[in-house]
């Protein structure tokens, strides 16, 4: 599977999902092999469909199979490196990752609006360009196809 970014064509390594925290949205990653770095960017479409990154987030600190972190309030090992990420209702947004330095692979996006993870049960997420809907145990057990 190949996902393209910003005119480039990026290995899918990865994959996205958005579920709901205590302080609003939060994003969650799994990938096939452990990055040492998660660059995660969110960005919504504007009128023309183009996409603008309002928020870029990063850390370090990687270990076990999968990482998350809140979009309001990112927590220890994450850091908001620029932009304001205050999400409001009926905005679409998507969240996007990279592993590494982020120059070959690209974790799959996902989109969401606040009310589409404010209607969320406990333990679910929404992942993928098409707002499917998970529990969270299946989303990280799921043998992925891209590795």
């Amino acid at each position: 599977m190949l996902l393209l970014t910003a005119g480039c064509i990026n290995r899918i390594s990865g994959e996205t999902a958005v579920y709901k925290g205590s302080t609003g949205p939060a994003v969650l990653f799994r990938w096939c092999e452990r990055p040492t770095k998660i660059h995660t960017k969110l960005g919504i479409y504007d009128s023309d469909g183009n996409w603008r990154i309002i928020a870029k987030f990063s850390t370090t600190t990687v270990s076990g199979e999968s990482a998350s972190f809140e979009i309001r309030s990112p927590g220890s090992g994450w850091e908001l490196e620029t932009g304001n990420p205050t999400l409001s209702p009926g905005v679409e947004y998507f969240v996007i990752a990279a592993p590494g330095d982020g120059d070959d692979d690209s974790f799959a996006q996902t989109i969401f609006t606040v009310d589409d993870v404010a209607s969320l049960q406990p333990g679910q997420v929404i992942s993928g360009s098409g707002k499917v809907t998970y529990p969270q145990s299946e989303f990280l057990a799921r043998e992925p196809s891209y590795c």
